[in-house]
């Protein structure tokens, strides 16, 4: 039968030659065995994306920067709930302005302190060079053609303290971009076989081994991330 990554016809998919005619680097063959050791991939889409308004998604990417996933879904949701017109991300930067100060507003809508000026700035930088102050379909376009287009190196550019490379990432799979983000289950996955891996590598490494799999690379990482969890005895 016809392999559905390449094309070839081939007497067993999962043959160590095909698989090495597939992914042609022996770091990514030995990746994709230890892949076939995670759960099954699940979708990112429906687990994250899908219930959150874009401007919530971008709360719940600056809630969770070293917060237990737990909890950035439950403040999520809970801003969403009791904010309902809150759809787009000019609406969030209107009610942010609506504050006397970021802090206030964390503490008051979110019931949480820290991350304030974080969710500020890249909230004005959305609006600024992203998103534009269209309608929220428009909006919600510009986001994704954004994140489906950028390149990981598009965070050294924001110069925004505390938002690195693993939450521009997250941001930009939040609005539809196959793409991973280096957290420590992304890296330690990674550096189990590539020791010196830093973000950038295991990001291209990942998307490589999602595209030889037949994977939205988001999907994946979301495998990896569950079972890295899952191999912890607390939530990060």
């Amino acid at each position: 039968m016809p392999c559905v990554h390449c094309g070839h016809l081939l007497v067993n998919e999962m043959s160590d030659q095909h698989w090495n005619h597939v992914f042609g680097n022996q770091l990514l063959n030995v990746l994709r065995c230890a892949a076939q050791t995670v759960r099954a991939a699940r979708n990112f889409d429906a687990y994250w994306m899908d219930q959150y308004k874009p401007a919530v998604r971008v709360i719940n990417c600056i809630v969770s920067i070293n917060r237990r996933t737990a909890f950035a879904a439950q403040r999520s949701l809970e801003f969403q709930n009791a904010n309902p017109n809150v759809v787009s991300i000019t609406d969030l930067q209107a009610m942010l302005n609506a504050y006397p100060t970021p802090n206030q507003f964390m503490r008051t809508s979110l019931n949480y302190e820290a991350r304030a000026n974080t969710l500020n700035a890249v909230v004005g930088w959305l609006v600024g060079n992203v998103s534009g102050n269209g309608s929220p379909h428009e909006q919600l376009n510009n986001l994704t053609k954004w994140a489906q287009t950028a390149h990981p190196s598009g965070y050294l550019g924001l110069q925004i303290p505390g938002f690195g490379l693993a939450s521009f990432q997250y941001l930009r799979m939040l609005f539809c971009a196959c793409t991973v983000k280096p957290d420590m289950h992304i890296l330690n996955f990674v550096r189990r076989h590539d020791p010196k891996a830093n973000g950038f590598g295991a990001i291209n490494v990942i998307e490589q081994l999602a595209a030889g799999l037949g994977l939205c690379a988001r999907h994946l990482d979301l495998a990896i991330w569950e079972n890295g969890w899952a191999g912890n005895a607390t939530e990060p």
